[in-house]
């Protein structure tokens, strides 16, 4: 009988833990206290960043520089001093580098009261001096970079200084905002700390080596030493050939082994019985229907979204229960807003879980406020590098402006968008190459400006090569065809429109004939409501404004007045218990549709969900039938939170 070397493993295992800790100490001394600094950096970049916002919005009204007065002058450097003190920093100035070295300083302030007598001794407005420029500094001046920071010491101290650009309306350099924070207390906090990392760091490896060696002799060695001896038992009559391990040691393998040997053949019957028994259409329908579930999560059939600057209504319609095309809407800021289309080469499971990551990879990128073009670059890098089933997909990113109609966007061998106008024309972007193809595809970021109104169309290839009967395809030419017949109100098109006219133009098309694509089309229009939108007072008096101005648009008809009266009950709500300090409104009228927005910065309340219970005669004073009320009066409310503000949406079909 041989020894079983439980022991053995145990030492083996024990030396790997104290490999892995000696590894891990000195990864820890040699990286640890940089890596705590970069990240201290870091950190504090955020808040000297805030501190360069403020010095960007004193100044942009002043600009520029070199015309100021004496008054302002003496009012900005007594500014820049009230910020060194106020954010705790030790020096914040303001200069101009030139190629050659030259720096030209502005305003200079110091923390410490003599140091700030020193500096505005050597350094007043617009003296100069000459040094190697930084590295940062260098692309701040080229237009490289709009920020950056380097370590410095010299006769000011031991600083950090965090560098950012300062520009005019044009995106011109005007100088350089300095700011300086002493790191000397920092790096003994990092000291400290990483003497503290480093003691946790040996206490919870000698922790896991002894809660590793219990658990390993409690849950692996003991189980598999039972487990072969009921083995051995189940197989004693069973006549099965076996097949020598040839091992250092007699150990339980060895004892699961030659019992897995005469167990082989009853295992190989047992599998080839169950796949008799399971047909390959109920394992194709269970994998269709786990993927089915995960796109609709995923990527709704349809969905619409009525925001501040903007409407957008997306429709997906897969040829077979799971699809490969995705679409995704969010907001990057309060004035942007992101639009994505694509499509995945394949089916099934697999082109699900690619469209996951694209699209995950897609969302977070963006929202990191890199270009287009380098979101793009980044998420194909990240899908070459994860794409064993050598799949691709295009995509065409664009991102909104809410305030300002501008549409950047990038494209990845998507579909040319189409101009939703009273001309409608497609975009020509450039091409580029489909995401996980090549990992070093280059993509172009490019921008257009649209008008209050008007829009643009996305859709997949599945729009413009469905085919009819005759095997002629949809083609572009018909879906520009198909948004020209829309006729605008004000030149101002509706989303859901653009993309149920081209899907029924599509279907119509290719009737009696099965879908053999995808399809998917998402339109963005852009709504300039700044002009029309009304900002009022959170009290009911202001609500005559708006009553005045709904019979201007509608007039004075027993319609319009329980239009007029389902309105005022969400006003006075908004008044009564939002505790907004103001209200905007906007009106809208397209076609036989009237809408209202309301905007507000109080508390959230969704009044589209709310629970409103039905009341006896003596509660109806005691709330929750205003809402009720205005309800059964629209056709129609849309209710969204966004940043910090409640937009309703109320919508009334006006009679003909």
């Amino acid at each position: 009988m041989h020894k079983k070397p439980r022991l053995s493993i145990i030492i083996q295992i024990a030396i790997v833990f104290i490999l892995a800790m000696s590894l891990s100490f000195c990864a820890g001394l040699l990286f640890g206290r940089h890596y705590l600094m970069k990240r201290a950096v870091e950190v504090n970049m955020y808040t000297a960043n805030d501190l360069a916002n403020l010095v960007r919005y004193y100044l942009e009204p002043l600009m520029p520089i070199d015309s100021l007065s004496d008054e302002h002058k003496e009012q900005t450097r007594t500014l820049f001093r009230e910020f060194c003190i106020n954010f705790d920093y030790k020096y914040v100035y303001l200069y101009m580098p030139s190629e050659d070295g030259t720096l030209t300083y502005y305003f200079s302030a110091a923390q410490d009261d003599a140091m700030d007598e020193e500096i505005q001794r050597i350094r007043p407005f617009g003296s100069t001096i000459k040094r190697d420029l930084f590295k940062d500094e260098e692309s701040i001046l080229k237009g490289e970079e709009d920020e950056g920071y380097e370590f410095v010491d010299d006769r000011y101290g031991n600083v950090c200084e965090f560098m950012f650009a300062l520009k005019d309306q044009d995106g011109n350099l005007c100088g350089i905002i300095g700011i300086d924070d002493d790191i000397s207390d920092v790096r003994k906090d990092l000291a400290r700390e990483q003497s503290t990392l480093l003691v946790l760091m040996l206490v919870y490896f000698l922790v896991a080596i002894l809660v590793s060696l219990v658990l390993i002799k409690r849950f692996v060695i003991l189980p598999i030493d039972n487990l072969s001896k009921r083995m051995r038992r189940f197989i004693e009559d069973k006549d099965a050939g076996t097949t020598e391990v040839k091992t250092i040691f007699a150990d339980e393998v060895t004892d699961i082994h030659d019992s897995f040997n005469k167990m082989a053949g009853d295992i190989t019957a047992y599998v080839k019985d169950l796949k008799e028994l399971t047909t390959e259409k109920a394992r194709n329908e269970t994998q269709i229907e786990v993927a089915r579930k995960i796109q609709r999560d995923i990527v709704p059939p349809d969905y619409s979204l009525t925001g501040n600057g903007c409407d957008i209504f997306c429709v997906e319609k897969p040829a077979k229960a799971v699809g490969g095309d995705f679409y995704d809407v969010f907001y990057i800021s309060e004035r942007e807003i992101c639009v994505t289309v694509g499509d995945i080469s394949g089916k099934g499971i697999s082109a699900a879980l690619f469209m996951v990551m694209v699209k995950t990879n897609l969302r977070n990128y963006v929202k990191t406020g890199e270009s287009l073009s380098d979101v793009l670059r980044r998420v194909n890098r990240e899908v070459c590098a994860s794409n064993s089933q050598d799949m691709f997909a295009t995509v065409f990113l664009s991102v909104l402006n809410t305030e300002t109609g501008v549409l950047r966007y990038a494209n990845a061998g998507h579909e040319q968008p189409l101009v939703i106008c009273n001309e409608p024309y497609y975009l020509t972007p450039d091409t580029g190459m489909a995401l996980g193809l090549f990992e070093d595809a280059a993509f172009k970021e490019e921008e257009c400006t649209l008008k209050d109104g008007q829009g643009i169309l996305v859709y997949t290839d599945g729009v413009a090569e469905s085919i009819n009967t005759g095997k002629e395809q949809y083609g572009m030419d018909r879906i520009k065809e198909t948004v020209h017949g829309l006729s605008a109100s004000c030149n101002r098109f509706e989303p859901e429109e653009a993309v149920n006219a081209v899907i029924d133009s599509v279907t119509n098309f290719s009737k009696d004939m099965e879908q053999f694509d995808d399809i998917t089309c998402v339109t963005l229009i852009y709504r300039n409501n700044e002009e029309d939108r009304l900002h009022l007072k959170p009290d009911m008096a202001s609500f005559e404004i708006v009553k005045e101005k709904m019979i201007e648009v509608l007039g004075n008809t027993e319609e319009s007045r329980n239009m007029i009266m389902a309105c005022e009950e969400m006003f006075c709500n908004i008044v009564n218990y939002s505790g907004t300090d103001s209200i905007s409104v906007v009106f809208r009228r397209v076609y036989d549709l009237f809408s209202i927005e309301l905007v507000d910065s109080g508390v959230p309340f969704d009044p589209i969900n709310a629970v409103i219970r039905n009341k006896d005669f003596l509660e109806l004073d005691t709330g929750g039938m205003g809402i009720k009320l205005a309800r059964l009066n629209s056709k129609e409310m849309v209710y969204n939170r966004m940043y910090g503000r409640n937009h309703l949406i109320m919508k009334f079909e006006i009679p003909s």
